[in-house]
């Protein structure tokens, strides 16, 4: 079974999910059944694996305090309209960003790095706009089963989200920051 994890209009019911993972068990029992969602928006198995491999945590990492915290019960949006962020790093598509967060991005200061961002959302503090996975970058892309496929390089471009990373790094460690 497959199905839309994040519909749109709809409010988040954790309900949903259990009576799917229910009727798939169900399901299961006389039969061979599984159960696979869609997510919305880029590359999210990518940078869920990469987040854990470079913190622990999948999502939901603060690092306000100098080192990396997993909190997967705070609200994006609270936190930004609590004042509890000062500045955003949104790399990727600005359209996938939820629409509470996108409302509350206002209060802190937002450095967004992706595939025509400054087209997107013109009022960000800093927008810098790549290339495009599988386009102008090579890259690694996951399948819904999170099967990694290689991209290759199909036409130059923008630089690539990497470069402008590994750019923006090489600036914060110059200033004194910690990596």
């Amino acid at each position: 079974m497959v199905y839309d994890a994040e519909p749109s209009g709809l409010p988040a019911s954790q309900l949903r999910a259990e009576a799917l993972v229910a009727l798939t068990q169900a399901l299961n029992g006389p039969s061979r059944a599984a159960l696979t969602s869609l997510r919305a928006g880029g590359n999210r198995s990518g940078i869920e694996a990469l987040s854990t491999w470079q913190t622990g945590f999948p999502f939901a990492v603060d690092f306000s305090r100098g080192f990396p915290r997993y909190l997967p019960d705070e609200s994006a949006s609270r936190l930004l309209t609590g004042g509890g962020i000062d500045l955003v790093l949104l790399a990727g598509s600005p359209a996938t960003v939820p629409e509470p967060v996108r409302a509350a991005l206002g209060s802190a200061q937002v450095v967004a790095i992706g595939p025509r961002v400054s087209e997107v959302s013109p009022g960000y503090h800093i927008a810098v706009d790549t290339g495009i996975a599988g386009i102008h970058e090579e890259g690694t892309a996951y399948r819904m089963d999170e099967v990694p496929i290689p991209l290759r390089l199909a036409f130059s471009g923008p630089p690539s989200a990497r470069e402008v990373l590994q750019a923006l790094n090489a600036r914060v460690l110059a200033k004194g920051g910690s990596q």
